[in-house]
């Protein structure tokens, strides 16, 4: 028996504009703390379709946010159960500074391909039209700078 997997690298990551709206409006709840939510789509040819934005109930504090290993499980079967799967981690840094070790280290998924983005200060200078994000991608382990052109956001 296999078992299906997303493809290792997709060549664009697909994104509804409303879809990049809510994820900013998530992020950006107006308090001081680190936030955290997914994208989760499907495989559209060579592409990644972001079709929805899991938000996962997590510990948030000014420098981390922790999604518990329960939270997580209930976002990859709530995936598994409408067809989809987890894209991406979107999550925000209190500063404009790099994926840190435990990002490299607590990410919610460990597949090739895997996306993290980060939205720094908290996600307040990030809007629709003038997104303030950068991301890596996860490839044999290691995490490689993201070039943000591969998304497009769907108008």
């Amino acid at each position: 028996m296999s078992v299906w997997r997303p493809p290792e690298r997709f060549a664009h990551f697909k994104v509804p504009a409303s879809l990049v709206l809510d994820t900013f409006c998530y992020l950006n709840d107006g308090e001081e703390l680190e936030s955290i939510a997914y994208w989760a789509g499907k495989v559209d040819g060579t592409d990644a379709l972001v079709t929805r934005l899991v938000k996962p109930r997590a510990i948030r504090d000014e420098r981390f946010v922790i999604v518990p290993v329960e939270e997580v499980s209930r976002a990859v079967n709530e995936c598994a159960a409408v067809g989809d799967f987890l894209v991406a981690q979107i999550h925000t840094h209190p500063q404009d500074e790099d994926h840190s070790e435990t990002d490299d280290c607590g990410t919610v998924s460990k597949r090739n391909g895997f996306v993290s983005l980060v939205v720094p200060f908290y996600g307040r200078y990030s809007s629709l039209t003038k997104p303030f994000w950068f991301g890596y991608e996860l490839m044999n382990g290691e995490w490689r700078e993201f070039e943000m052109s591969r998304v497009h956001v769907l108008y």
